[in-house]
């Protein structure tokens, strides 16, 4: 989904400064760029309906700001509209089949799955956002 490039020696990802990478993809919610690894990385720790322990999504919600649950539609709406983009058009699903151990109907048939899988979670989140929204101003009238 992401076109990666090559940045100007000595440019170090946000997320991870500590080490050198080649390949990075600009990102929406940090509006920079950031490696390859990371890209990932991201979408892997929003992909759980609960909100795991980890160091890595404490620093992302730290950095953007949002909660978890925020995280998970920034970050899965891109991923739905992909995968929607995927199961439109064969030709267009054709250039991005990256599955070597699937043809290109068994993979296609996993991206169905994948997609309902990846909406649920996101109406799920969009849901608890929803709920602690209307808690916060519940809370916020009885504030005298």
């Amino acid at each position: 989904m992401s076109e990666y490039f090559t940045m100007p020696e000595g440019y170090r990802c946000p997320l991870c400064p500590t080490h050198d990478d080649d390949d990075f993809c600009w990102h929406h919610l940090l509006s920079t760029p950031i490696c390859r690894a990371c890209s990932h990385e991201i979408i892997n720790l929003v992909y759980d309906e609960k909100r795991i322990d980890d160091s890595a999504l404490d620093q992302l919600e730290a950095v953007t700001g949002l909660s978890y649950e925020e995280l998970q539609v920034a970050v899965l709406m891109p991923e739905i509209r992909h995968k929607e983009k995927i199961l439109k058009s064969r030709d267009y699903a054709a250039k991005h089949h990256n599955s070597p151990q699937l043809d290109l109907d068994e993979w296609l048939e996993k991206e169905r799955q994948e997609l309902a899988r990846t909406r649920r979670m996101v109406a799920i989140a969009k849901a608890r956002i929803r709920v602690r929204k209307k808690a916060e101003q519940r809370s916020e009238k009885e504030i005298p």
